[in-house]
This record gives C-alpha cells, structure tokens and sequence, in this order.
C-alpha cells in the first residue's frame, strides 16, 4: 500500500526487471563488447567500412538462399512465386554488393542514414518510455541522440565520405549504445534488490 517513491520501481512489475536482474552480466558484457567494437571501428574506419558491406553482402546471399530453400518448401504457388522472387532480389544484391564494393558503400551509406534515424527515435521513445521506473535512463535518450546526430551527418557528408563513414560512424554509435547498456546494466543490478525489499 506504500505510495512513495518506490512506486514506479514497483509499478514496473519487477517481472521485467527481475528478468533483467537475473542476466545483468550478460548486459554488462553485451556493453563492453560494443564498445570495444566501437573503438576498433573508429581506429580503422575504412576497414570497418568494407567489413560491414561485405557483411552486408553475404547476409543477402543467405537470405537468398534461405528464402529459395521455403520456395520449394512452400506448398501454394503464391507463397512459391513471392519467395523464388525474393531469393533473386537478395542473391543478385548481395552479389553486386560483394562484386562493386565501391557501389555498395555508398548504397549502404544512404541505408545506414535511414538506420540511425529510425535508431534514433526508437531509442528516445524506449528512454521516455523508462524515465519514471529506471535509473540512467538519461544514457539510453543519449545513445538516441546521437543515433539521430549521425544519421544527419551521413546526409551531410554522402557521397564524398562514404569510404570511411560508415566505419566512424558505427562505430560511435557502438560505443555510446555500449556505454547505455553498461549503465543500464549496472543500474538494472543494483536497483532490483531495493526495489524487491
């Protein structure tokens, strides 16, 4: 029956929380690895540029080959037609990504601008959405920020600094949604036991 200021820690039904709680840790690490990744692509910006397009590229071939797979899996034309269709599309993208390195940086350039926007106001909602129950939400609105902050700059910037961007770019994003998570993390672990007193 306690209406003091425990009450948004409590409201959150701490069956949530408490399943944050329990993987803290593995929150925790999540954040120092992003991080570390982060500091990595921002010492070699142009290497984590060709890295992340030729991820890119073979992702597609795999959903390609995946949505091939369903095609003939699929028992009524419709769904059959729709999935060999895909397949082309992803398999003949991820093919001129991984052929055309150049092309595909700067088609991934405008994709990655697009990402950090749409990032961006995801993460300023979930921070919004955390205010009254979570501690350090503050570093979640941050990280979303800046997420909008750097889909700007790719605007900005695109076509000429394509090579490196997205590179740099992901990067900092990295480590500020690392830094979010290590704080959530830390916060997470140390709120649930008063929360649950």
């Amino acid at each position: 029956m306690s209406t003091g200021s425990m009450d948004p820690q409590t409201n959150l039904g701490l069956d949530g929380l408490g399943e944050f709680q329990k993987s803290w840790g593995w929150l925790f690490a999540l954040g120092v690895c992003m991080v570390g990744l982060g500091i990595a692509a921002i010492w070699l910006p142009i290497v984590a540029t060709l890295t992340i397009e030729i991820i890119v590229g073979w992702l597609l071939i795999i959903g390609g080959i995946i949505h091939a797979i369903n095609a003939f899996s699929a028992k009524q034309w419709g769904g059959s037609l729709m999935n060999v269709l895909a397949a082309l599309l992803y398999g003949v993208v991820g093919v001129l990504m991984l052929g055309h390195p150049i092309a595909g940086e700067l088609t991934l350039t405008l994709i990655l601008a697009a990402f950090f926007l749409v990032e961006g106001v995801f993460k300023i909602i979930m921070s919004l959405q955390m205010r009254s129950s979570m501690p350090n939400w503050g570093w979640m609105l941050t990280s979303g920020l800046i997420a909008l902050l750097l889909g700007a700059m790719i605007w900005v910037g695109w076509p000429a600094t394509a090579a490196w961007v997205i590179g740099l770019l992901v990067g900092i994003d990295l480590i500020f949604g690392g830094w979010a998570m290590l704080f959530i993390a830390l916060a997470v672990k140390n709120t649930t036991p008063t929360a649950t007193a």
